[in-house]
């Protein structure tokens, strides 16, 4: 693949979606939308209309936040048109003021989008307070928001400014406020704030304009200034913007003024060079410079700071006053109008410069030659040379410094090689001079600085050197010069001695004594490397001249300097002991020399091989006795340990072990001389204060933003502050001097530990002083007081000793590896392990393995599961059991992770779990440790509170809490014998947490949240994070002081309670009931832990009587979550449940506050009326507790108030109100009934509408505690009304139960109640005193098994019935308002032997009470006597043909309108739709009788019961079981009887409506209740009904096609009911969606389309036989369905024209064209010889006959057209005769005009004269359309010849036929 489809696959790569973004980057991102890019408000509005209000509503719909939802209510009236908004608009601002303050980013941006609205609508009236807006905008601007609000409050800015602020003239006082509100602000906030001003300066008017840019010039931070002058002054395609003079000019002004220039000079250089980047060229650029010029032209001589100003500000891109003040701002100017010019400028106004800065300031000319210099100038051989040579012999007597700076810069860069001899001789005598007397000053030796670096130049310097020298070496204390003084006398000997090593020998050497020399330099400066640098030097070249010195004495003075960190020291020293001047042994010269071979290598990546080669054969070159050498190597090799190279550092390590198996002694003294001395080596080796490298590049200007920077300017303003500082003599000199190699005395010890394991004989031989060491080091209380990387490398050396019991200390050793090894690290543990077997314990040794896996991060799972804790035998327990808990007591502080701490320690704490109990304090005690080593063991004895000591952190408190929770959990009872000192730490942590909260003032609320975990990550990070961490310990100990309640194991908590109480319970108790309003807090927990056990209940009102009435006060709560709720009512269940078993907890904790209970109890039921659904299962355990506390209700308006709230509860179905809960309600009701007093007055309302709903309850209450309940409750009525009583009675025994048997009836007692009330007690009861009974009656009919039951329950009906016909109203009013509703309900019962007996009820009622209308409709079903055909008797008799007869009897009398669409409604649908939608064992013939009757009734219902019908059985379709074919089938009956006219009522009103308007008069057209009703039944139609069975049709699932398909007969039924516009639309969507079936697979699935096709072609008529050919054409485009449509279409051709329709349709012009394309393309086309091919196979029936259907079809129109349309038939045939002369298409044609000859002879439009007339016309061929040429179809898509220029030309070969084949026209003719 080529590199650039590489790159095309990774440009067409998406790009990340979802990409994090920090806060800061989301910020760079935003920018002042540009003006085009700004929302337009030109679109149109309404007169009255404002855009405020259009932005108000259109935010309602996107914008949920709550301050906004209430702004916009609130503002919504007050804005609703334009003149409300201006008359509004002080209201509706201080809204939004308001509603701003209290916003989140949800809401601000809406709210400020509406404010952008609401500018553009007011303009300048919102002007007067335009302040208040404006500090309410910038109180916004500090706050983290985010990019996209951030974004929306820059475009309101920038509308307050355009619409309001700008036209008022305010923007400097606008700028005022911004001013001091920026600072606070992010920087980029700052920055976009700063584009914000830059766009609206532009708006401003100039004056404005100019006295803005002052303000922000003296006022704004130079970053905010910057960016809003660039943004303001840049423009498109690289230039600047008009108004920049406006902007550039008024800054200039107010820099130059300013008391304090630095701000405004940063902000003028930043918009300089930004635009400087900016412009496209300097024609862009010429604004600016004009501005310059004209201010510097401007500018007086004597004003020299304002001179000084602007010049500093011209630099940055030239007859000047020369003085002081001007000097810096002069070299400045000077150099970068030269740097800048050309050739001309220099030899111009550059060489006049050059000229007058000699003669006028020397000083200011040689740093300006200098700085050219460094710069590159490349007029400077030219222009500065000659001055150079002409001047400096001159100058330099008068600036001595400046002129040696200058020619040694001069010397360095090579410009003095072309000096003449004189100009040396000059220079040389002005050095013998000044270097006459040597006083070692610092201007001397700066001096000799220079001097040396021109040595190269000057003929003679050998003498002044030497001279210097001799004087040197006699200097006193060179150490303390050189820690003190930059110019010490160690440089001064390495610069001279090189610059000699330099010079020819002869100028020097008879005058020098080497020796003498070297002696006095090794003994005063051995420690210097740079000064024996200078001796290795001078050695080299006088080597025949020197004479040797003892070795020894070079030796002692050089060692040190062998283990040194210094590179440079270590290599001098040896070249100094290799060097000639020594007599060395051979064996010791070749250590040396192999040391010196190794130190010269370099020390890099490209060195390395070397280095360690050379450093490990140094143990091979050294003799067995030549200590010397050993010594030279160990020092060497113990200074490779300090080079910074990591590789180094391990051979250097072997190299020393096995130097010390043969020098052992020695090895060891050095390697412990460093190791106690780590620290002191650094101090020996000191960095004098003076040696500080500054940076070279020194620029006073940094800039961080890249829009600032300008390289060019950088390196210039870097040369021309080297030489105004005029330090390089000094910069150059502690650079020489030094030390770059960093020596890290840590990374060094480790090192040297390292190489001491290298060989740990050695170490453990000298253990007498190794261990002491290490002990003052880490002691073994604290071990981990030493760092963890250095304690790491002592336990490494310490693992490899082989007997450290012998070990001095070997038991505080023993103690410092314990203590480790349940330290949190596990490469800690692994060494204090590894330490701990080296004692060899044959127990530990022989479980190593085991015991380093529980230290692997993959094994410790298996080791941990292997363990086996409780499997070691007896006598190895003390020594593994130990060391097992400390190991995995560190695994379980590890911290990994949010969730593996918890569960690590979880399986930890398993594995434990074989541990004895004595064993297991010790885990107690590792866990108590670190925060209260002291406390002891409390047994029985009082608690005391002891602070915290102020070494444990938050985080170790947080940290030892959660691991307490675990081990409660896993180990609490085993840990028993602790619990005391556990619990005491946990109290006084507890203790501790609240009193911190409290003394810092943060005692404030503390709402609790749901956790999902405990707290692993505390943060103690700032203030904010300690006070959350302290309030986590706060709860997290509450937790865990609720887990000891929860463990089951008996323990004494009384001596802790009280203490409890004090330290942190009673001081959280005022607030429980508001911090526990979104989440159970940790102290309700506790509260509920302690309710479980009657152990610990009276704690809750033992100590703190507050207790429990708070807890009571969180069900009342504001805002109270249901999870507090129900917290609380476990506590009050708990409680319930302990005291009806504890008669002194009854009376000392639950009822002294169980009114205040109650009390909370009725207010929560009555919050919740509303709000909450009885099912909810908060609400259903609120009545049950309310069920166990009636008895101790005593306050009647509570009472009262809980009646009137669960009398409706009551009265609710079932299947929302569980019986569970209405007999929890009962037996509330029950208590409160003594308690009401309204209830006690019979005729009272409250006592009426309670015996009605305990009546009611009769009815619908099935199981038998529910009705147990209910009859205890009535007879509680009874006691309160004494004519009760006898009903309680009968009631009671009616519902008797079996004491025997469970769940059984006592039939015994309800028979004789039955027959006590049919017998006696019937006729003496009232109207009122039978509604229970009926009630009962109504729930015994419908017991589906007791077949008395049920006969008694009837027979006692019809005793009321009968009493209802002989007495007055009362009784009918009874039996229409209870009884009657409940025999229509009953005939919804899916019992057939129950809808027989209510039957029979309303049979007899409607026989019996000639009274009551609304029975006496039906009275006609009872055939005047006749059983035989009484409908009641036969509907559901036994006989099915009895059944079916009085179907058909109810179906005709209802066809007789005899009954109201409510009674078919209520009472005959709802009986024949339990024979359709019953089970299976229904006749199939009821059924058909049944659906058939339910259309018959269906016509005569009102539209409401009608559309519920339907919808009913459309629901019943979607449910898809057995019976859905029936569903169909009523669905389809239901349609077909559709009678509800719409077409008229439409019409009606439109020609209402035109006649008034005829009129010329406004014509109130009032709609009738009929003409509403019709509207409402064609909207629930067009818009609910027929969608509905348009979306059940078009589901595509084959093997539902059967069912749904018939439904599309009932849709053409209604629709034909519809307007003519409505109808067409709801036809057409039809006929679509019945066309796509045609395309199905199935066989039946088209047979069954085509068949209902052929229906609604029928229902539909001809008009509409058209339409439905084009939409099967539409959808059958292709393939097999174009053989489908031929035989669709020849299906609807037959059966439209057969017998019984061919009147209607008789003429079928209308699809003439459709049907001859349809039957043309399976004859002729394409479709029809794949068919006549030979290798044709289908099982299509359609496809085999499509070819016979089609001429048939012919045949068919042929017969049913008019004379015009013949020619529309004929014409395919013309064309097939024109295309082709084939035989076989010739005989199909043939026999296609015999077919169409036939059909014309048998069509009645066609009479003989125009027969003739055909006739004639076909065979003189003078028909119109047999003259028409069809034209040749063109391709217009972009084909493969879709070009402008052809290449080639395209032959179509276009014959016409039709001459040689138009005689077959003369056969069929002949027919005709």
């Amino acid at each position: 693949m080529s590199d650039a489809e590489d790159e095309r696959i990774q440009d067409e790569r998406p790009a990340k979606r979802f990409k994090h973004q920090s806060y800061k980057d989301t910020l760079k991102e935003v920018h002042i939308t540009p003006a085009f890019a700004q929302p337009q408000f030109d679109y149109e509005i309404g007169d009255n209309d404002s855009r405020f209000h259009e932005a108000l509503q259109h935010w309602r719909e996107l914008n949920l936040a709550p301050v906004f939802l209430s702004f916009a209510r609130r503002a919504e009236n007050l804005a609703a048109s334009m003149p409300l908004l201006v008359h509004h608009w002080k209201e509706v601002l201080e809204l939004w003021l308001e509603a701003v303050g209290s916003a989140d980013d949800e809401g601000l941006k809406a709210l400020l989008d509406l404010f952008q609205k609401l500018t553009h609508d007011l303009r300048t009236t919102i002007a007067p307070l335009q302040s208040e807006v404006l500090s309410c905008l910038l109180k916004l601007l500090p706050r983290s928001l985010l990019a996209e609000t951030l974004t929306t409050l820059l475009e309101t800015f920038t509308n307050l400014f355009k619409y309001v602020t700008i036209p008022s003239d305010g923007m400097s006082d606008a700028w005022s406020s911004f001013a001091s509100v920026l600072p606070r602000c992010d920087p980029e906030v700052q920055r976009v704030v700063a584009e914000l001003w830059g766009s609206s300066l532009r708006r401003m008017k100039s004056a404005a304009r100019q006295s803005c840019v002052t303000s922000i010039a003296t006022s704004a931070t130079p970053d905010v200034g910057a960016w809003c002058f660039v943004s303001a002054c840049k423009s498109v395609s690289q230039t600047l913007h008009t108004v920049t003079p406006t902007i550039f000019a008024p800054l200039l002004r107010a820099y130059i003024g300013a008391e304090d220039p630095n701000p405004s000079f940063m902000v003028a250089r930043r918009v300089l060079t930004a635009l400087i980047h900016h412009c496209k060229g300097s024609e862009q650029f010429a604004p600016i410079s004009d501005i310059l010029v004209d201010e510097l032209t401007k500018s007086t001589r004597e004003d020299t700071e304002a001179l000084r100003r602007l010049l500093e500000v011209i630099v940055v891109f030239s007859t000047l006053p020369m003085s002081d003040n001007l000097h810096a701002v002069l070299l400045k100017f000077a150099v970068s109008c030269l740097m800048a010019g050309d050739m001309a400028l220099w030899m111009g106004p550059g060489r006049k410069v050059f000229e007058r800065v000699w003669d006028e300031r020397p000083g200011l000319a040689l740093e300006l030659t200098g700085a050219l210099s460094d710069l590159n100038w490349g007029g400077w051989k030219l222009i500065a040379h000659p001055h150079v040579l002409k001047r400096t012999p001159t100058v330099i007597d008068i600036h001595p410094q400046n002129t040696l700076e200058m020619l040694s810069a001069l010397q360095r860069s090579g410009r003095l090689g072309t000096m003449d001899a004189p100009w040396r001789m000059r220079l040389q005598a002005w050095i013998d001079d000044a270097f006459q007397e040597w006083n070692a000053s610092e201007e001397q030796i700066l001096y000799l600085h220079h001097i040396i670096e021109l040595s190269d130049i000057l003929p003679s310097l050998s003498a002044i050197i030497v001279n210097i020298v001799n004087k040197s070496i006699a200097s006193a204390n060179p150490t303390g010069d050189y820690s003190e003084h930059l110019t010490n006398s160690s440089w001064i000997l390495g610069s001279c001695l090189k610059c000699l090593a330099r010079r020819k020998p002869k100028e020097w050497l008879s005058s020098v004594d080497p020796s003498q020399w070297a002696e006095g330099i090794i003994k005063g400066w051995g420690w210097s490397g740079y000064a024996l640098e200078g001796l290795v030097s001078l050695m080299e070249i006088s080597a025949a001249q020197n004479r040797t010195i003892p070795f020894a004495d070079v030796y002692d003075q050089l060692k040190e300097s062998l283990l040194s960190h210094s590179r440079l020291r270590r290599l001098s020293a040896l070249r100094v002991l290799t060097s000639q001047l020594n007599d060395v042994d051979g064996g010791t010269s070749e250590v040396l020399k192999r040391c010196l071979d190794g130190e010269e290598v370099s020390v890099d990546v490209q060195g390395v091989r070397e280095r360690i080669l050379r450093i490990s054969r140094m143990n091979q070159i050294v003799r067995d006795d030549d200590r010397v050498a050993a010594n030279i190597a160990a020092r060497w090799l113990i200074a490779q340990l300090k080079v910074n190279l990591r590789p180094l550092w391990k051979p250097a390590g072997q190299a020393l072990a096995a130097l010390s198996t043969r020098f052992g002694d020695e090895v060891w003294d050095l390697l412990f001389m460093e190791l106690q001395g780590g620290l002191s080596t650094a101090t020996s080796e000191p960095i004098p204060h003076w040696m500080k490298m500054d940076d070279e590049e020194q620029d006073d200007i940094r800039e961080d933003e890249r829009t600032w920077r300008d390289p060019s300017a950088h390196k210039f303003r870097v040369a021309i502050n080297k030489w105004i500082r005029g330090d390089m003599a000094h910069s150059a000199l502690i650079k020489s001097q030094f030390v770059e190699e960093r020596f890290d005395v840590s990374t060094y010890e480790i090192q040297l530990l390292a190489a001491l394991a290298q060989c740990p004989a050695l170490a453990e031989k000298h253990s007498r002083d190794l261990v002491p060491h290490f002990l003052n080091l880490a002691p073994p209380d604290s071990p981990t007081k030493l760092a963890r990387h250095r304690l790491s490398a002592w336990l490494t050396l310490y693992s490899k000793f082989s007997n450290p019991k012998a070990l001095r200390s070997t038991d505080d050793l023993q103690r410092i590896y314990m203590t480790l090894l349940c330290y949190p690290d596990r490469p800690l543990q692994r060494l204090a392990l590894a330490c701990i077997l080296t004692y060899k314990a044959p127990s530990l040794v022989s479980r190593q393995d085991s015991l380093n896996g529980l230290l692997d991060d993959t094994r410790w799972r298996d080791e941990l599961t292997q363990l086996g804790t409780a499997e070691i035998p007896v006598d190895e327990r003390n020594d593994v059991v130990p060391v097992v808990i400390r190991l995995l007591f560190g695994l379980m502080l590890e911290r990994h992770g949010r969730t593996r701490g918890a569960d690590r320690r979880t399986a930890v704490l398993t594995a434990l779990a074989g541990c004895t109990n004595d064993e297991l304090c010790l885990l107690a005690d590792l866990m108590l440790g670190p925060i209260n080593k002291e406390r002891g063991v409390l047994e029985g004895l009082a608690y005391t509170p002891r602070p915290i000591p102020d070494s444990v952190s938050d985080k170790q408190l947080v940290g030892f809490l959660n691991l307490l929770g675990d081990v409660v959990k896993n180990l609490g009872s085993r840990l028993l014998q602790r619990w005391p000192a556990l619990l005491s730490t946990l109290l006084d942590t507890i203790g501790h947490a609240q009193s911190r909260i409290k003394s810092s003032g943060g005692d404030e609320l503390e709402i609790a949240e749901e956790e999902t975990g405990d707290h692993e990550d505390a943060d103690t990070g700032d203030d904010h994070n300690a006070s959350r961490t302290i309030r986590t310990v706060r709860q997290l100990g509450l937790k865990r002081f609720a887990d000891f309640f929860r463990a089951p194991v008996e323990f004494n908590f009384d001596p802790y309670m009280r203490d409890a109480f004090r330290l942190f319970i009673s001081p959280r108790l005022p607030l429980l009931d508001v911090e526990s309003t979104q989440a159970p807090s940790a102290l309700l927990e506790l509260f509920h832990v302690w309710s479980v056990d009657v152990r610990y209940t009276k704690y809750l009102a033992a100590y703190d009587n507050s207790t429990l009435p708070k807890t009571y006060g969180c069900l009342v709560a504001t805002n109270v979550k249901p999870s507090v709720i129900s917290k609380v009512f476990d506590i009050i269940e708990n409680l319930v449940g302990i005291c009806s078993t504890d008669g002194d907890l009854l009376e000392t904790v639950f009822k002294p506050h169980v009114s205040l209970l109650l009390e909370n109890l009725a207010l929560l039921v009555e919050r919740s009326k509303t709000t909450a659904s009885v099912t909810d299962p908060i609400a259903r355990r609120q009545i049950g507790i309310l069920s166990q506390l009636a008895p101790f209700m005593s306050d009647s308006a509570q009472a009262t108030t809980l009646l009137n709230l669960f009398l409706p509860i009551l009265r609710r179905p079932s299947n929302l109100v569980p019986e569970k809960i209405k007999l929890d309600i009962l037996n509330i009701v029950k208590n409160l009934l003594p308690l009401v007093y309204d209830i006690r007055s019979a005729d009272s309302v409250a006592s009426s509408k309670l015996y009605s709903t305990l009546g009611f309850l009769f009815q619908n209450l099935r199981s038998r505690q529910a009705r147990l309940a209910l009859i205890a409750t009535f007879h509680s009525l009874a006691e309160l009304h004494e004519g009760l009583g006898r009903i309680a009675d009968i009631l009671d025994s009616l519902n008797a139960y079996s004491t025997k048997r469970l769940e059984e009836p006592d039939f015994d007692r309800r028979l004789t109640a039955f027959a006590t009330l049919n017998e006696d007690l019937h006729s003496s009861l009232s109207a009122q005193e039978w509604l229970p009974i009926l009630y009962n009656m109504l729930n015994f009919i419908q017991d589906p098994e007791e077949i008395t039951i049920r006969n008694n329950a009837s027979h006692a009906m019809k005793r009321f019935i009968d009493r209802t016909a002989g007495s007055g109203e009362e009784f009918e009013s009874v039996f229409l308002k209870y009884l009657y509703p409940g025999i229509k309900n009953g005939l919804r019962s899916k019992n057939e032997p129950v809808r027989a007996e209510i039957l029979g009820v309303l049979s007899y009622a409607i026989s019996h009470c000639e009274a009551i209308g609304a029975l006496q409709e039906m009275r006609g079903l009872l055939a005047a006597g006749d059983e035989e055909a009484n409908f009641f008797n036969n509907v559901l008799h036994i006989q099915v043909h009895r059944r079916t007869r009085a179907l058909r009897r109810l179906a005709e009398y209802c066809e007789e309108g005899k009954l109201r669409s409510s009674l078919l409604a209520e009472i005959f649908i709802p009986l024949l739709g339990n024979f359709i939608t019953g089970d299976a064992s229904v006749d199939h013939l009821v059924v058909n009788e049944a659906i058939t009757t339910t259309g018959k009734i269906a016509r005569h219902l009102q539209w409401g019961a009608y559309y519920a019908l339907v919808q009913q059985y459309l629901r019943l379709i979607r449910k898809k079981d057995t019976a859905e074919r029936l569903y169909v089938r009523t669905v389809v009956a239901l349609l077909e009887n559709f009678h509800f006219p719409m077409a008229e009522m439409v019409e009606d009103r439109g020609n209402q409506e035109a006649n008034a308007n005829e009129d010329g008069m406004e014509v109130d057209i009032v709609d009738s209740a009929e003409e509403r009703k019709k509207t409402q039944i064609s909207d629930a139609v067009n818009q609910r009904l027929l969608p509905s069975l348009l979306d059940h049709l078009e589901k595509r699932e084959d093997n539902e096609d059967n069912l749904r398909i018939p439904i599309a007969i009932g849709v053409v039924r209604v629709a034909l009911h519809l307007p003519q516009a409505s109808k067409e639309t709801q036809l057409t969507k039809l006929l679509t969606v019945l066309s796509q079936v045609f395309r199905s697979k199935s066989q039946d699935t088209r047979d069954l389309a085509r068949e209902t096709l052929c229906k609604i072609a029928i229902a539909i008529g001809p008009s509409y036989l058209s339409l439905i050919i084009r939409e099967l054409r539409g959808a059958l485009l292709r393939g097999p369905h174009l053989h489908v449509l031929a035989y669709v279409v020849h299906a609807l051709l037959v059966h439209v024209t057969s017998e019984a329709h061919a009147t209607t349709f008789s003429q079928l012009d209308d699809c003439v064209n459709d049907v001859a394309h349809v039957a043309t393309e399976v004859i002729f086309g394409e479709s029809g010889k794949d068919v006549q091919s030979e290798d044709f196979k289908t099982k299509m029936k359609e496809v085999r006959s499509s070819s016979s259907k089609g001429l048939d079809s012919f045949a068919i129109i042929a017969k049913y057209i008019t004379p015009p349309k013949i020619s529309s038939l004929l014409v395919p045939v013309r064309n097939i005769l024109q295309q082709t002369e084939t035989l076989k298409v010739m005989q199909q044609v043939e026999d296609l005009l015999r077919r169409i000859a036939g059909g014309l002879n048998a069509n009645q439009h066609l009479n003989p004269k125009d027969l003739l007339v055909l006739c004639h016309t076909l065979v003189s061929q003078n028909a119109k359309f047999l003259k028409e040429v069809p034209k040749v179809p063109q391709n217009r898509g972009k084909g493969k010849h879709d070009t402008i220029v052809e290449l080639k030309r395209h032959m179509v070969d276009v014959a016409d036929h039709y001459s040689n084949n138009s005689f077959r026209y003369e056969s069929p003719t002949s027919c005709i």
